[in-house]
């Protein structure tokens, strides 16, 4: 049989045969059992993923020519999902599926999600649930990061389910993100904050931590003695209103160099 001969032989002469030779004439149950065993010999060949994903779009396969469209980072693949709704076929493959590039952003050396991937998993939430979604983009934060914007955007809120992975996203990529969001929401764990952000020495939303967590004597030592910022200490302690913590402003004055009695 001459397309067995050009699968063994010739895997470009086998795709273009597959393209241009009517299916009626051949077996394509058959060759499409015999494709797959050489495949799984040789996963990385492009052909053989190609002849894959015609043969199953010929045999009206379009849960198994997605599979291989994912694979070969084809463009058209959002649109192929769409039309034939195969959201449920992205749950276990949501990373690649992200990082399918355009052909226009081929040579790019920016590690971006594709933005129509991502607005078809934030458009079908509700099928491609928001934990699997994250769950799979563990190794990614990156993504999870952008992932995790476009959510808040389409549903609006502070997305209460994931208050501390917004703290470790926000602080990784997006630092003026990350001090609005620990004075605006109640998701997240204070403890599990504070090392974060000791680690990344953010002394702004550690005096705002402290603050929130009643410590209010640590919250004035990160303002004096990180930011040495007087004035601002001055006004912490000033609307805390707590008579001891303007002794302990006093006495850590009198301590800063450069002071009179230091």
């Amino acid at each position: 049989m001459i397309l067995g001969y050009y699968l063994d032989t010739s895997p470009p002469a086998f795709l273009s045969a597959v393209h241009n030779w009517p299916s009626e004439i051949y077996d394509t149950e058959a060759i499409i059992n015999a494709v797959q065993t050489k495949w799984r010999q040789h996963q990385s060949d492009r052909n053989l993923m190609e002849s894959l994903a015609e043969l199953y779009l010929i045999t009206d396969q379009p849960k198994e020519v997605v599979k291989f469209y994912l694979r070969l980072g084809k463009p058209e693949t959002f649109e192929f999902i769409r039309r034939f709704r195969l959201f449920d076929d992205v749950k276990d493959d949501v990373l690649r599926f992200l990082e399918l590039k355009s052909p226009s952003d081929e040579d790019s050396k920016t590690d971006e999600p594709n933005p129509d991937g991502l607005s078809l998993l934030i458009d079908h939430s509700h099928t491609i649930p928001p934990e699997l979604v994250l769950k799979h983009l563990e190794k990614k934060p990156y993504f999870q990061y952008r992932y995790i914007l476009a959510l808040g955007e389409k549903l609006g809120g502070i997305l209460e389910e994931w208050g501390d992975l917004q703290v470790e996203l926000y602080a990784a990529f997006d630092r003026p993100r990350l001090l609005t969001f620990l004075r605006t929401s109640n998701s997240y764990n204070l403890e599990k904050a504070r090392v974060i952000c000791e680690k990344r020495d953010y002394t702004q939303e550690l005096v705002f931590i402290f603050s929130r967590m009643g410590d209010n004597k640590h919250a004035l030592t990160v303002i004096i003695d990180k930011l040495e910022n007087v004035e601002m200490a001055v006004e912490f302690v000033r609307n805390i209103g707590d008579e001891e913590l303007w002794d302990d402003l006093i006495e850590r004055a009198k301590t800063k160099p450069g002071s009179p009695n230091s």
